[in-house]
């Protein structure tokens, strides 16, 4: 007979009437062995006993086990540690209960990492909890856990709070230090007027936001330079101001003049612009016109401070970004920006000529920028600006994978492609990022796991599975993922990765004050890789580029026209395509969309027949392919007119 934790134990000798045999202390912390025996009060007598018609009872109001939440709910901000709490009532000691906590929703953006956990009780436990440590997003979301796969106990069930939500409220983006998204702050003048150009940041624009230089007096470029900076002359960027266009007298038009110098903040802000980026052209290689007597064009570039047509998250001091060409949401494929494509190519279409192709912001309200004012020396508490801006002329350069920083997907649109920086991203098993899908060079798509996306290496130890960028398959860097939502993710440098030393990156995600950093050969071999010519890189002179066949009329070359008359066709020489392209071969050369007409190839003469589907203008794409690159050109555009069957044009 147990009372508490006394256990008495009796004898008879007609089943009736009972005796005491012994009284003892029991935990009853493990299972018991029940028993009986024959009992002879006489040392000297062994006895022999029979046991017949033994029945055991035992109670009828045993409870079930339960497990169950510790609360309905909670609540947290995006970043935070959750602690998640599991109850057990009516532990049956003789069989230890375990239960896995599992989602029963979508884990993005703040649970993408979250894995089930198995909670196991032993005996004596009546509570077990784990944390949770949320990702940082810029927006709220509500998730959902559940109990299952309940195993030990007694009968055991979920109790009443089987079901835990979690709501994640807004918190501030996780922020990258030096580097983060631009954004627009101003829409076109026409509401009416289509956005098809883009930057790495899906903001869209207009052509009409991106007509440049604006007419200012005096010029608000480098020339008030000439004759101060040695290699001006030769470089490859016309930079434009916007602070001294717009007649404000801060960022880059900042008139305050230091007690040490002659001249104000913002004039040596925008000659140490004007150092970075012609002394950038001394590093990339422009490929020559393709055209005898062209000139080829520069890569016009326009500098804000913040909130002169962009804002900046806090905490980020400079952001920046290559303007991506109108089609590629049709077209899809690997994306390059106009930077890539007047370096890599010497060529671009006249409409093309004028219009803004890089942007670049600095928050100066914030943050204080060493340009050789003052004494001349960079102290603790200053970003040095030429590396600063060398870093932001990186991502105008193609420094980017576009995309999404949350789920991996692309950044301007489901079908608008990924930047050639992507193309080289891998985990550390040689998985890549991203693919072409059923080998269609027009159609990638991410080729991991999401919740693979950002483990990349911030911990001393190798954890695993990191991001690199693969230069091949010896010359690896790390890649800095974020967590989901990070604006600076999939676009820069992690350093000393895993406990592992690297160089001082100057695409880290992180710039600190008081330093200023250079350009590694780490990334050069990178820009070397996306396709640049890099002076005094090895393995580097081997360019292949597409320049748009663009034409509006007869006058123009090059230029497709034809009169759609009965039976009309066009015939097209892949010479005639690469006629402005450093290349030797077109690949893939399709219509662009449903309703641009049809292609099919004469193999007997070595041309293409196009046959247009309507009168008016008809896309056409390819990808041109050199015998001696490894790497694949640009998805270069065709643009053939059909007209109304009249007289020749």
């Amino acid at each position: 007979t147990r009372s508490g934790t006394q256990v008495m134990g009796s004898w008879s000798t007609n089943g009736s009437t009972w005796n005491m045999a012994f009284l003892t202390s029991l935990s009853m912390t493990d299972c018991v062995v029940m028993g009986m025996f024959a009992y002879s009060g006489n040392s000297n007598t062994t006895i022999t006993a029979t046991f017949t018609d033994i029945s055991i009872v035992q109670s009828d109001s045993i409870p079930a086990t339960e497990v169950a939440f510790a609360d309905s709910s909670l609540m947290a901000e995006s970043g935070d540690t959750v602690e998640i709490c599991v109850e057990l009532e009516n532990p049956c000691y003789c069989s230890p209960l375990s239960v896995d906590v599992a989602l029963a929703s979508d884990s993005l953006p703040h649970l993408a990492s979250f894995e089930p956990q198995t909670l196991t009780f032993e005996p004596g436990d009546t509570v077990q909890c784990f944390s949770v440590v949320l990702g940082t997003a810029d927006t709220s979301g509500t998730y959902t856990f559940e109990l299952t796969n309940i195993s030990g106990g007694y009968e055991s069930e979920v109790g009443e709070l089987g079901v835990l939500t979690l709501d994640v409220e807004e918190g501030e983006e996780e922020t990258a230090g030096n580097c983060g998204e631009m954004i627009k702050l101003s829409e076109p003048a026409t509401e009416e007027e289509s956005q098809p150009y883009f930057d790495r940041f899906a903001n869209r624009y207009a052509y009409s936001e991106l007509i440049s230089p604006t007419s200012s007096d005096p010029p608000c470029d480098c020339s008030e330079f000439e004759g101060q900076i040695a290699n001006l002359a030769d470089s490859y960027f016309y930079l434009e101001f916007m602070d001294c266009t717009s007649g404000s007298d801060m960022g880059f038009a900042d008139d305050e003049v230091d007690p040490l110098n002659t001249q104000p903040k913002g004039y040596y802000y925008r000659k140490t612009a004007c150092e970075v980026f012609a002394d950038l052209s001394e590093i990339i290689l422009r490929a020559n016109p393709p055209y005898p007597g062209e000139n080829a064009p520069l890569v016009n570039i326009r500098l804000y401070r913040k909130g002169e047509g962009f804002g900046l998250p806090n905490m980020v001091v400079a952001a920046a970004t290559a303007i991506y060409p109108p089609y590629h949401e049709q077209h899809g494929g690997i994306i390059d920006g106009y930077p890539w494509r007047i370096l890599n190519s010497g060529h671009l279409s006249d409409n093309e000529m004028d219009i803004t192709h890089g942007q670049l912001v600095v928050d100066f309200d914030e943050y204080t920028f060493h340009a050789g004012q003052g004494d001349g020396l960079l102290n603790s508490q200053e970003h040095d600006l030429y590396s600063v801006l060398l870093h932001e002329a990186l991502h105008i350069l193609g420094f980017s994978a576009l995309m999404n920083p949350t789920d991996g997907s692309p950044r301007a649109g489901a079908d608008a492609g990924y930047g050639r920086f992507a193309t080289f991203l891998q985990l550390d098993n040689n998985d890549p990022v991203v693919g072409m899908s059923g080998g269609d060079p027009y159609h990638w798509e991410l080729q991991i796991d999401q919740q693979d996306l950002h483990k990349s290496c911030m911990d001393p130890v190798a954890s695993g599975p990191d991001m690199d960028f693969a230069v091949s398959s010896t010359e690896k860097y790390p890649v800095y993922t974020g967590t989901p939502g990070n604006g600076s993710a999939f676009s820069h440098l992690n350093t000393d990765c895993d406990g592992n030393a690297t160089p001082a990156f100057l695409m880290n995600y992180f710039l600190p004050t008081g330093e200023s950093r250079v350009l590694t050969d780490a990334e050069k071999s990178i820009l070397c890789a996306l396709g640049y010519q890099v002076a005094g890189q090895s393995n580097c002179d081997c360019i292949v580029a597409g320049a748009d066949d663009l034409g509006e009329g007869c006058e123009q070359t090059p230029a497709y026209i034809l009169n759609l008359c009965e039976g009309a066709t066009l015939r097209i020489l892949p010479a005639d395509l690469l006629d402005n392209d450093i290349a030797d071969e077109v690949t893939s050369f399709e219509p662009l969309g449903p309703n641009d007409g049809n292609l099919v190839y004469d193999e007997n003469t070595g041309e293409w027949v196009f046959t247009p589907a309507h009168l008016g203008l008809h896309v056409l794409k390819y990808i041109p392919m050199s015998n001696e690159c490894t790497q694949a050109g640009n998805v270069t555009l065709v643009y053939v007119r059909a007209m109304p069957c009249t007289e020749e044009c």
